[in-house]
């Protein structure tokens, strides 16, 4: 289940970068990302509070957090990639996105690990 709303999310999330986001500058999807960031921060601490707005616990978390984490990374990795696209030449560019991906997902297999 909470892979279906995170597979969704990541759809929405894309969606929105393609229809409203792709020109915009690295920066403001930084700032876009940091104020999804909050609101998912805001829900946890109306969690832990007991402040559900009515909905089941399970429900509240489930809708929250995943849906607020996935967003995150949606407006943190896409402007990523786009400017790594702009900025390789075309000939090597899969060679280089190939590192790149898997750089990113060492380095969050790794902090996993470690307990960032």
């Amino acid at each position: 289940m909470l892979q279906t709303i995170g597979y969704a999310t990541t759809v929405t999330g894309s969606i929105a970068f393609n229809q409203w986001f792709k020109e915009s500058e690295f920066k403001m999807m930084n700032v876009i990302a940091c104020l999804v960031n909050s609101i998912g921060a805001l829900f946890t601490m109306l969690f832990c509070l007991q402040i559900t707005l009515g909905i089941p616990n399970f429900m509240f978390c489930l809708l929250t957090s995943t849906v607020t984490q996935t967003l995150y990374n949606c407006f943190v990795n896409l402007p990523l990639m786009v400017l790594v696209a702009k900025l390789i030449p075309e000939k090597i560019e899969s060679s280089l996105f190939a590192l790149l991906m898997g750089l990113s997902n060492f380095a969050t297999m790794f902090s996993m690990t470690l307990g960032n």
